[in-house]
């Protein structure tokens, strides 16, 4: 049974009110031009030293180490959300610090290049450069984690890192992972209706930015057209009440006729990328990814 606190959290998604930009162009039009004169990202500084979160940069992009070790166990290359465009919240936060203190992992956060300015090829151009030192650096398994367009992100990275011969990670897990940017499956219009927070027409405007000059089946920017055999042990979260069940079950179809095997968690009326948010289903989510990485 859905719990009362992830109701009331999806009427506060709700007033936030952040849906309507992605229902109308002229505003996700107007939200896009404002982002050009967004001051850079800082993580809160009371936060950042209550749990010890370093900050650093290289060649020009931030990232932010959480239980940051010499020699760590294993190494979480966590990418956050936000459509490409927006920073991260505060909910990823206390949901990493709390992967970290179930674990013990070091977890690593780059603040990757976003839209308006920057497109996916400055994002893996950055995100490549501190995944080969983070490779120098740790003598560790990796784990590539990622919610939304990060955990698009996060597959993308382990399709492009077997092609490049570079080291697999041992697990891939995504939250509510945005796999095609092209948004053409005539399901997601239906399911856009019960979403309190994502509509079709923005989000594929920005997919198109994003992409820049390429084309949007690249498996960079669509990553549901890229490679899923023999790049690390694949775990799936999604909810019911999310357009972006649609890429997930595309995934699990794909994952299925590829004979390759995934684990899939689907949560019947639970939001997107709701394991973040401040709810039980949530601690429930995070015991379960915990076992998955700390079994081997």
């Amino acid at each position: 049974m859905r719990s009362w606190q992830s109701v009331l959290f999806e009427k506060y998604l709700l007033m936030r009110g952040s849906k309507k930009k992605f229902l109308n162009l002229e505003l996700m039009d107007q939200f896009i031009e404002e982002k050009y004169n967004a001051l850079p990202y800082e993580l809160d500084k009371k936060f950042q030293e209550k749990h010890a979160i370093n900050q650093f940069e290289l060649s020009g992009m931030k990232y932010y180490v959480v239980n940051e070790q010499i020699n760590p166990m294993k190494v979480i290359f966590y990418f956050h959300g936000g459509a490409y465009i927006n920073d991260p919240l505060i909910f990823h936060w206390r949901h990493l610090v709390k992967i970290a203190e179930k674990t013990n992992y070091t977890i690593v956060v780059p603040i990757y290049p976003k839209l308006p300015r920057f497109t996916y090829t400055d994002a893996f151009t950055a995100i490549h450069t501190l995944y080969d030192k983070l490779l120098k650096q740790y003598d560790a398994p990796f784990i590539f984690m990622g919610d939304s367009a990060g955990g698009g992100l996060a597959l993308a990275l382990a399709q492009d890192v077997k092609l490049q011969n570079k080291k697999q990670p041992e697990h891939v897990v995504l939250y509510s992972p945005w796999l095609d940017v092209s948004g053409l499956n005539p399901e997601y219009k239906e399911i856009e209706k019960i979403d309190p927070m994502l509509g079709l027409v923005g989000a594929q405007r920005l997919g198109k930015l994003w992409a820049g000059q390429s084309d949007i089946s690249n498996h960079l920017i669509s990553p549901l057209h890229g490679p899923i055999d023999g790049i690390g042990k694949i775990a799936l979260f999604v909810g019911s009440y999310e357009m972006l069940i649609v890429d997930a079950k595309m995934f699990l179809e794909k994952a299925k006729k590829e004979d390759v095997e995934i684990l899939y968690f689907e949560y019947p009326k639970m939001n997107h990328v709701f394991p973040v948010f401040p709810i039980p289903e949530a601690s429930r989510v995070l015991n379960t990814v915990v076992s998955i990485i700390t079994k081997d």
